[in-house]
């Protein structure tokens, strides 16, 4: 009886004792799941049993910990709030937890994260910048715990230049200005944001970066030549070097022409800058003061050098004739000595560049040496089989020997121009043939020019007469000062591959037919384009006419891609902007203005064996259906041609492309 009584006593006190452990455990309720720095975090505790002892209340992070709080509870229950700065909790941040101690009792809470991190997200208006253009950047920030600081700020940086602003409800919008003189390069666009607590101090932060293209623009072109007095048939050696606003080397291409000292387009083409360049002078290059000419775009650079004067002839002697050509590049004035044996007969030569005459040599039967001399030296030195009745050298005019030695010839080539005429007259619009039958209806307006012979022989220089009789059949891209500044329309076709010579040939078989629609090629370097100029056209709205050249031609090339083996890669784009253009005897010569050529060259490079067309162009051509071909963020805005509304206009174009192409 009393062992019972003793277990049950000691059942009593140890359940007692547990009681009063469970009932001393201090209880904190549940926190959010993750704070920012700057938060109010608040959250209650409950003590289980009150007392007279302090409570404290340790927030600890990562093995770290600060007291935020420290009373003398006056009930068993207590809120606290406590705000998340460095005033309370230090540096603390991380994975962190509170610690309750309330006399002997103690209780914690569960596991919660205390961010300074604000997340940051921002877009530009482009993602390529020429120097000196204005970056428009927009974006948003938010702390981590997805709230907007409620006042920040922002500061974006790019290649030296920045921005700064206030951030209100986490958005902001800045812009940034670059400088002309920048270096061209990719470089990192950062974008910080931050907030401060009441002292100023930095809470939460965060940054953003990405990479933007910086493009230079051409500023000044330099040229440089080895010798400035030069003599015809010599090469010429030189640089042109092309600088951006930086000061740095561009290696893009530059249109180069010579002109001679009468101003004669010698030479022209579109030339990679800074590389050593040769240029051999025709050995009747005009003296004198002569001109390398460099332009790119709107900028422009001569350098003069000087070609000397060469009086030169050449001899040859073929069956008893001699011939006599002036070599040189003037006229050539001068008394000649034609040597035959020992007898000396003197001749007075004129004549001009590259001209030749012929003198007819004769002496009694046998061979003689003979010699030609003049006033720099012995020409020609020769033994020759001559005969005749006496020494002698007689010069024969060119037209009337070839005439009397070959009358039948030219009675039979006079018979083929004379049924030519005939021919071309009876087939002519407006006679009746089967070529042209008589029309009974009324001809219908084609916004074609027809002026009489009579009129052109009195009112058309010789511009207007080469235009009118559509001699012009090539354009070359050349510096034109003095011209007609038109809006025009260019065809670019870029050639991607390197062409066999057959492929070649189909390519400009295909071209040149576009002249029939007043379509003028010309050549840049392995490319090639189309002009629709007004000069020829006689209309400004020549985009319509632009864009059907383009899909006929588009068709003819796939279709030659599919017949033959040797394919062409190309890509095909369309532009209409001013350019200068002047016709020079049958060659219509221009200069590009502004962007007009840039813009299509690079459309025609972007183009997959399609045909894109610029915003420019799209405008003037509702009857065309296009889709949207350009990125969003592009500084180009260009179309894919999807379709054409079947016109009669556009149909009649392809099916006359068609048929005389084939």
């Amino acid at each position: 009886m009393v062992k019972k009584s003793f277990v049950l006593a000691i059942f009593l006190v140890f359940s007692i004792f547990l009681i009063s452990n469970i009932s001393a455990e201090i209880q904190i309720s549940s926190l959010k799941q993750l704070y920012n720095l700057g938060d109010e975090m608040e959250f209650t505790v409950t003590l289980g049993a009150h007392t007279e002892d302090y409570l404290d209340v340790n927030l600890i992070c990562s093995g770290n910990e600060e007291n935020i709080y420290h009373n003398v509870p006056e009930t068993q229950t207590s809120t606290i709030k406590r705000k998340l700065i460095a005033s309370y909790i230090g540096d603390l941040s991380g994975e962190c937890f509170l610690s309750a101690k309330y006399g002997e009792d103690s209780g914690k809470s569960s596991y919660f994260k205390i961010s300074n991190s604000i997340i940051v997200n921002f877009e530009t208006d482009k993602n390529e910048y020429a120097a000196g253009d204005i970056i428009s950047l927009k974006g948003t920030a938010l702390k981590e715990n997805g709230i907007a600081p409620a006042s920040a700020f922002v500061e974006a940086s790019y290649n030296g230049v920045s921005a700064s602003d206030i951030i209100k409800d986490g958005i902001f919008d800045l812009k940034i200005s670059t400088k002309q003189t920048m270096h061209a390069g990719t470089y990192p666009l950062t974008v910080k944001v931050y907030d401060k607590d009441e002292r100023r101090n930095i809470m939460n932060s965060g940054e953003a970066m990405q990479d933007r293209k910086l493009i230079q623009k051409p500023s000044k072109i330099e040229i440089a030549i080895s010798n400035q007095n030069i003599g015809p048939s010599e090469n010429l050696s030189y640089i042109i070097n092309l600088y951006d606003f930086a000061g740095d080397l561009i290696n893009e291409e530059v249109m180069i022409s010579i002109r001679d000292s009468l101003n004669n387009s010698v030479y022209s083409e579109n030339l990679v800058a800074n590389q050593n360049l040769v240029f051999n002078l025709p050995k009747s290059f005009a003296p004198g003061k002569a001109r390398i000419i460099a332009q790119k775009d709107e900028i422009s650079e001569d350098k003069d050098f000087y070609v000397s004067e060469v009086k030169k002839i050449s001899s040859e002697i073929n069956n008893g004739t001699l011939l006599v050509t002036n070599e040189g590049n003037v006229e050539y004035n001068e008394e000649i000595s034609i040597i035959i044996g020992n007898e000396t007969i003197e001749k007075q030569i004129l004549l001009g560049v590259g001209e030749s005459k012929t003198f007819e040599l004769s002496a009694p039967e046998g061979d003689y040496i003979v010699d030609v001399q003049d006033s720099s030296g012995k020409v020609y030195s020769g033994s020759v089989f001559l005969t005749g009745k006496v020494i002698d050298a007689k010069e024969i005019k060119q037209s009337i020997n070839l005439f009397f030695r070959y009358p039948l010839v030219w009675f039979f080539i006079l018979f083929i121009v004379f049924f030519a005429i005939i021919l071309t007259y009876k087939n002519s619009p407006g006679h009746a043939s089967y070529t042209y039958p008589a029309e009974t209806e009324k001809k219908r307006n084609t916004g074609k020019i027809i002026l009489s012979s009579k009129v052109l022989r009195m009112q058309q220089s010789s511009e207007e007469l080469n235009l009118a009789s559509g001699k012009i059949k090539k354009a070359e891209q050349v510096l034109v000062t003095t011209g007609h500044k038109q809006e025009s329309v260019i065809v670019y076709f870029k050639i991607k591959n390197k062409l066999s010579k057959e492929a070649e040939q189909n390519l400009v078989k295909i071209l040149e037919t576009a002249s029939k629609f007043n379509g003028i090629p010309y050549r840049d370097g392995y490319s090639y384009g189309l002009i629709f100029s007004p000069l020829l056209t006689k209309s400004f709205q020549n985009e319509r006419a632009g864009v059907s050249a383009a899909i006929a031609i588009d068709s003819e090339l796939k279709e030659a891609n599919r017949k033959f083996k040797d394919k062409i890669e190309y890509g095909i784009g369309v532009n209409s902007g001013e350019i200068i253009s002047k016709v020079e005897g049958v060659v219509l010569q221009f200069t590009n203005m502004g962007k007009t050529i840039p813009i299509v060259k690079k459309i025609a490079e972007l183009s997959n064996q399609e045909v894109l067309i610029s915003e420019s162009v799209h405008r003037k051509t509702e009857e065309v259906k296009v889709e949207k071909a350009s990125p969003d963020k592009s500084d180009i805005l260009y179309f894919r041609v999807k379709r054409v509304i079947d016109s009669e206009y556009h149909k009649k174009f392809i099916e006359g492309f068609l048929r005389r192409n084939n």
